[in-house]
């Protein structure tokens, strides 16, 4: 489990440090010159400027607007160390693009967002325009193609021949984790997620049934110094996991999506529980997959209705998130939730509903069977009343009637 950062110098900055050093520039100017002076002040500043960037981890900041009088959903301000996000969710009916990376952007009808395979109802719904049987169709395979998004669930877009191709099966030679059927990972040849023991080798993590590689193999998952399984906790400067061997691996601080521009720690693999993840992708049958799902989005494609998804599926990419980058969903203001980070909080909202009405199921089940009881009960109880009450009308009318017994 990676966390991999890229730091890259400001253009101009890092050409102040010159390979021949600074005594050279000393020796051919003349002291008290006030160009030096100005010279020296502008690279020490640089120099400053460049060991904070280095040192100094900012993050970007969220916060959220009504944009009152517009149909504006975001905005962006760049400035010299982060960018400023304003967001605003959009009406049941519209769409904001979110990731275009441009200054703003307003609500816009419906954008098309799925992909060949999965649920629609209208060819609006569908990035290639084609709405069959409730399923998005893309092209076939061998049809021309520029990218995957273009090919048929089951298929990609081969680079060099232009045309939708068939995915690699389980064991077939591979070069990326989308040229494998989903379900698969490539680690040379494509394997089924979660398929491999501790200890067998791998590069991949999600190869592994503990979905941790130490770079050679399958291994326990890393656990986070000082951390819970609850959760991120705030970081400074670094975060620390230790592995099963006990050698210590120093990470970077992940940013969160906040108005308060936090940093956090996520949890290492060993700290979260996978049940759930592994319970869905065992559900789906891997073997029946093949050809079902599009590889862009894996096994989180919805192939059918999302009103009639059950708490399974949620509860899988809620995993699944803390797997991927748990500090993304931690402190959200409101407008986060309803935008960039909709689809978690979304499946969060489902299985809090569904354990609510799981718990009113089952207090329903108690009151009928407690009715039931009651109802019983009191049957019984009446019938024995009836029983009496026979008896004793039975025994006045033999004595109004003379009866004896004999001696």
């Amino acid at each position: 489990f990676f966390f991999f950062f890229f730091f890259q110098a400001e253009d101009g900055i890092r050409d102040l440090v010159r390979s021949r050093g600074l005594g050279d520039v000393y020796k051919r100017q003349v002291h008290g010159d006030k160009k030096l002076r100005q010279t020296m002040r502008i690279f020490i500043l640089s120099l400053l400027v460049t060991v904070h960037f280095c040192v100094e981890q900012v993050c970007d900041k969220y916060d959220c607007s009504d944009f009152e009088g517009t149909d504006k959903c975001y905005s962006l301000e760049r400035l010299s160390t982060y960018t400023t996000y304003t967001l605003k969710s959009c009406p049941q009916d519209k769409s904001c693009d979110f990731e275009s990376n441009i200054a703003s952007g307003e609500c816009k009808k419906h954008i098309p967002t799925s992909l060949p395979g999965e649920y629609c109802t209208d060819p609006g719904d569908c990035r290639s325009g084609n709405c069959f049987e409730d399923k998005c169709k893309g092209f076939d395979a061998e049809a021309a193609c520029n990218i995957d998004e273009e090919c048929n669930y089951g298929l990609y877009c081969n680079r060099l021949s232009r045309k939708c191709t068939k995915v690699k099966a389980a064991g077939e030679i591979c070069t990326a984790n989308d040229r494998c059927d989903v379900g698969f990972v490539c680690s040379d040849t494509c394997i089924a997620l979660f398929s491999l023991k501790t200890g067998e080798a791998t590069k991949m993590s999600p190869a592994c049934e503990t979905f941790y590689s130490d770079g050679e193999k399958c291994a326990p998952g890393a656990r986070l110094e000082g951390g819970n399984s609850n959760g991120p906790t705030e970081c400074t400067d670094k975060c620390t996991y230790r592995d099963r061997s006990s050698t210590l691996h120093t990470r970077s601080c992940t940013c969160g999506f906040t108005r308060e521009q936090k940093k956090y720690c996520n949890p290492g693999i060993g700290d979260i529980n996978l049940e759930d993840y592994k319970k869905y992708v065992a559900s789906l049958k891997l073997h029946e997959m093949q050809h079902t799902y599009h590889i862009k989005c894996g096994v989180f494609c919805i192939t059918k209705d999302p009103n009639t998804l059950d708490s399974t599926y949620y509860k899988a990419y809620i995993t699944y998130t803390k797997m991927t980058n748990w500090a993304s969903v931690v402190d959200n203001p409101e407008c986060v939730k309803a935008t960039v980070r909709k689809a978690y909080w979304n499946a969060v909202s489902k299985t809090e509903s569904s354990s609510s009405d799981e718990g009113l199921s089952v207090w329903v089940y108690v009151g009928i069977a407690a009715g039931a009881v009651i109802i019983l009960g009191v049957g019984i109880g009446f019938f024995i009343w009836c029983r009496k009450r026979r008896s004793g009308t039975e025994y006045q009318s033999n004595d109004s009637a003379g009866f004896t017994t004999d001696d």
